[in-house]
């Protein structure tokens, strides 16, 4: 077993290289962007979220989103933004945040992540399932009963990508 991070990734490149073929298959696989928020930062405060498709969704509530200044590369290194903003709202944090500061244009800063609530209703009970989307790779849901069809919503809105069906039918192999 592999005790330091080093080692995790030395073991699974080898088995990537002799059982797939492709040492680099995991760091491929890490790469791949999952989610984005881009929707978000091109409609600004206009963005909302589509449902109507889906009759047990009475509504979607974006109740938190976090910008900041994104990252950038300086002489070789790394460097990220020096401030975050985080907005909360029962209802609706980017018309918030477009209240609190109007002349933040959101496609001209990283959308880092945003919280939304969905209200369903199945057989006249309400389910309210909390998602935090996290580019790239991680959308958190707090009950995964209705999975599918958050997964469906986060699709048809664009924020969850499709997935390289290459990578993923030769690691099912």
């Amino acid at each position: 077993m592999a005790k330091t991070l080093g080692d995790q990734r030395q073991l699974a490149a080898l088995f990537a290289e002799h059982m797939l073929g492709d040492a680099d298959f995991f760091k491929k696989r890490e790469n791949e962007q999952l989610y984005t928020l881009q929707p978000v930062r091109d409609q600004g405060a206009d963005f909302r979220f589509r449902y109507d498709w889906d009759e047990r969704v009475q509504d979607v509530k974006v109740q938190q989103i976090v910008v900041d200044d994104g990252e950038y590369v300086l002489n070789g290194r790394r460097h990220y933004s020096p401030w975050t903003l985080t907005c909360k709202d029962n209802h609706d944090a980017i018309a918030q945040l477009h209240e609190i500061a109007p002349d933040l244009n959101l496609s001209e800063v990283q959308v880092v992540s945003m919280r939304l609530v969905f209200q369903f209703v199945i057989n006249e009970d309400n389910f309210p399932v909390t998602v935090r989307i996290n580019p790239p790779h991680t959308a958190t849901i707090s009950d995964r009963t209705l999975e599918d069809a958050i997964m469906e919503l986060l699709t048809r809105n664009g924020i969850r990508l499709p997935r390289q069906a290459d990578t993923a039918a030769i690691a099912a192999e």
